[in-house]
């Protein structure tokens, strides 16, 4: 994750499989999730653990099917993942 968000969560829409875990590579510090109508929602610290770029492991119960988004994506702009 290049920008941390400053509400300190993440969204990651269209999960249906269970969560096992989450955690920030770095500092191996566990991430509180839930689920609602097939969202994730991450909860993340304060501050990220790197300045450039934080990794954070999810593992689920099961296969991750394909995500379909309705949605098209926008033109990156900042060379960030999107």
């Amino acid at each position: 994750m290049f920008d941390w968000p400053a509400d300190q969560k993440i969204s990651i829409p269209n999960i249906t499989n269970k969560v096992v875990s989450a955690t920030l590579l770095a500092t191996k510090t566990k991430l509180k999730t839930n689920t609602s109508n097939n969202d994730l929602e991450i909860s993340l610290p304060s501050k990220s653990p790197d300045a450039v770029a934080s990794v954070i492991k999810v593992e689920f119960k099961g296969i991750v099917e394909n995500q379909v988004h309705d949605i098209p994506k926008k033109e990156m702009k900042t060379g960030a993942l999107d």
